[in-house]
């Protein structure tokens, strides 16, 4: 009989650490869309930016540098176009490190599956189970391994 409640205690362990890594996968996505979001946004201002007015004030430029400076028309038009890959390269920074900082949620998440895959590892590998655990009660942590899980999971909700 205490193998069966051994059993249910370990199904029931597992279940809660689905659900778990459920709910913690939702709020990643969650902040993972919110992060991205800015990244997406910078970069569609920047192609129209360098589609439409950078193209036109760069060639402008140019001829500024040719007719008042008496620049050749090859010279001018290399220095706007180095300005023109200057400006587009500090916009693509912003995107990488919008990007950056959205993958970030979500390798937080990994860690924290390996950690529980690890916690459930352990929990597969122990002999004996607590004794007067049946399965039925109302289910609490009862070793230091658990009391660490489940404090860390009573304030999951509290990352968002």
């Amino acid at each position: 009989m205490a193998q069966k409640s051994g059993i249910k205690r370990l199904i029931h362990d597992i279940t809660d650490l689905i659900e778990l890594q459920f709910e913690l996968f939702a709020v990643d996505g969650k902040l993972f869309f919110s992060k991205s979001l800015v990244g997406l946004t910078c970069l569609t201002i920047a192609s129209a930016t360098a589609i439409s007015s950078v193209t036109i004030g760069l060639s402008s430029l140019a001829g500024w540098l040719h007719f008042e400076h008496e620049w050749g028309v090859p010279a001018a038009l290399l220095v706007a176009a180095t300005l023109g890959l200057l400006i587009t390269t500090c916009l693509l920074v912003g995107v990488f490190v919008s990007a950056r900082s959205a993958m970030a949620s979500v390798g937080e998440s990994r860690t924290e599956l390996k950690e529980n895959v690890a916690w459930l590892k352990a929990l597969l590998l122990r002999d004996n189970f607590p004794p007067g655990s049946s399965g039925d009660e109302e289910h609490e942590p009862h070793d230091a391994f658990n009391t660490e899980f489940y404090r860390q999971r009573e304030s999951w909700p509290d990352r968002v």
